[in-house]
């Protein structure tokens, strides 16, 4: 059995809305709330790059949107449980720029 969670697989994700930001967002099974709103954010920008600063932000909405994050390493933390579910080279480090979700 595959372990890996299919990103945009109809049988494995659901589209429902989210009231916050009036936007479609999918509801992957097998992940928490908070890795499921990251790999959303991620998808928005799907081979673009995500600063720490803005994925802070999606998943609080508390983080300095100019650039400066939190000295915590609570991304790290669920970008790398993420990457463990979906697949590691699914998401890209990219230093001082943030991550990306490869395409």
């Amino acid at each position: 059995m595959n372990d890996e969670i299919g990103i945009g697989c109809a049988a494995e994700a659901t589209v429902v809305e989210r009231l916050i930001f009036d936007k479609p967002v999918v509801v992957h099974a097998g992940l928490t709330v908070f890795e499921n709103t990251l790999l959303n954010r991620l998808e928005q920008e799907a081979g673009q790059p995500v600063s720490k600063a803005e994925l802070e932000f999606a998943l609080y909405g508390t983080a300095d949107r100019s650039g400066r994050s939190r000295q915590s390493n609570t991304i790290e933390v669920f970008v790398k449980r993420l990457r463990k579910k979906i697949g590691e080279s699914k998401i890209t480090t990219l230093r001082g720029r943030g991550y990306r979700l490869e395409k």
